[in-house]
């Protein structure tokens, strides 16, 4: 049976970090709360997303709101988000050997425009649209689809909320510390092993799948 990589897609696959900030600017003008300056919004990177929630000052109710309006802002730059500097050569030597599949609170459309704009038809599955909690049963549901057992794959994530999400759906998972969350925050999560590089990552991928 080929074994299974799943991954995230913003803050992994795809570069948002240039536009996060004007898009973080929008959504608090559109919530009518002050945003922070550039430097106090890099050094959130560091905390827990509830401490982040709280710090701007969004009560729960709104969360949904938020969600909503975060998918709208990022269609308006999906064209221009570029990739990781060699992430589309590492998925190309992956995809030799795993099937490959993309988990994302993204919604279907962006990243599929994405992907077609960068010529990566690598992919058995994309499912998008999942809420800031929702990932753990889309990790679930890909399996299912892809008929590949949990001993069989693993997920590739860039923050916290996706080692919730992989602990719950009980999927080993390698966080990447080129994406939002800060290195520091990811290791206090405890995720097992945290890439810094491409190379880093197809190693532990390869330890995991291949042992």
């Amino acid at each position: 049976m080929k074994k299974l990589v799943i991954i995230d897609f913003d803050g992994t696959i795809a570069d948002s970090s240039s536009y996060a900030y004007d898009i973080y600017v929008d959504l608090m003008t559109h919530m009518s709360r002050p945003a922070l300056d550039q430097d106090q919004f890099e050094l959130m990177r560091k905390k827990p997303l509830k401490e982040r929630i709280r710090q701007a000052g969004i009560p729960l109710y709104k969360i949904g709101r938020l969600v909503r309006l975060t998918k709208e802002l990022q269609k308006k730059h999906v064209l221009k988000t570029t990739l990781y500097p060699g992430i589309k050569d590492l998925l190309m030597m992956l995809k030799d050997d795993y099937a490959l599949a993309i988990v994302s609170s993204n919604t279907v459309a962006n990243i599929k425009t994405f992907l077609l704009t960068h010529e990566m038809d690598l992919f058995d599955s994309v499912i998008g649209n999942q809420g800031i909690h929702g990932k753990a049963k889309a990790l679930k549901k890909t399996l299912r689809v892809l008929d590949v057992t949990k001993e069989n794959a693993l997920y590739v994530g860039d923050e916290t909320r996706d080692i919730h999400a992989a602990r719950k759906a009980h999927v080993p998972i390698v966080s990447v510390a080129w994406g939002f969350d800060h290195h520091d925050l990811l290791e206090a999560h405890n995720p097992g092993l945290v890439a810094t590089s491409n190379q880093d990552l197809k190693q532990m991928i390869d330890r995991l799948l291949k042992a």
